[in-house]
Order: C-alpha cells, then sequence, then structure tokens
C-alpha cells in the first residue's frame, strides 16, 4: 500500500516493513540498468496470535465478538457503509455490477 511518499510492506507470517524513499543505483558496466530500491524505514515485528493465524484476524474475531455481546463498537472496525464503498468502487472500475456477477445476492 503506498500513500504519498511511503509503501507499508506486509509478508504472511513474518514481518511488515514501512518504506520511505528510494535509492537510485545508477547503470554500471557489470549491470548497465539504473535500479531502484526502496529504502525500509521500519519494520513491525508480528508476534502471538499474529504469527499463528492470518495476522489481524484474531483481533478481529475478539472484536466482533465483543460487539455482539454488547460490549460496544471499538471504534476502527469497517462498518456495512466501508463495504458498500468498496463495492461501488469495484463496480466503477470494472465496469461489472455486483447483481450482474452473482444475482443470489440482489435476490434475482
Amino acid at each position: 500500500m503506498t500513500t504519498g511518499t511511503s509503501t507499508i510492506s506486509g509478508r504472511r507470517i513474518a514481518i511488515g516493513a514501512r518504506y520511505e524513499g528510494m535509492e537510485v543505483v545508477q547503470p554500471t558496466a557489470e549491470h548497465p540498468i539504473r535500479r531502484c530500491t526502496a529504502l525500509a524505514a521500519s519494520q513491525v515485528a508480528l508476534s502471538g496470535d499474529d504469527l499463528r493465524e492470518k495476522s489481524g484476524f484474531v483481533a478481529e474475531a475478539r472484536d466482533l465478538k465483543t460487539m455482539t455481546q454488547g460490549g460496544g463498537d471499538p471504534g476502527f472496525a469497517a462498518r456495512l457503509e466501508n463495504a458498500l464503498a468498496v463495492t461501488e468502487l469495484c463496480e466503477a472500475l470494472t465496469r461489472v455490477q455486483l447483481c450482474d456477477s452473482n444475482p443470489n445476492v440482489c435476490g434475482h
């Protein structure tokens, strides 16, 4: 994911890294093509549940359980309006409507 001048990279069951900027390596006789390499600004190591399961999944499941038991909204969880916005964006980008590709969703 890239925002502005930062890029975030994630790897399954390993580490996450945030990159800022690029190092440009000029061509040489050995490597005649200029190369650009992202510069790591920081790393985030995973631990606990995030090493055993898809990272973030267990925490999301706990938040959902808390919410369904009347424990309140954690404030950062995705909502139905977020899902609708993503669906509308995908429809606009692909020019495929959800009901066209999956009539069961729309009750047709």
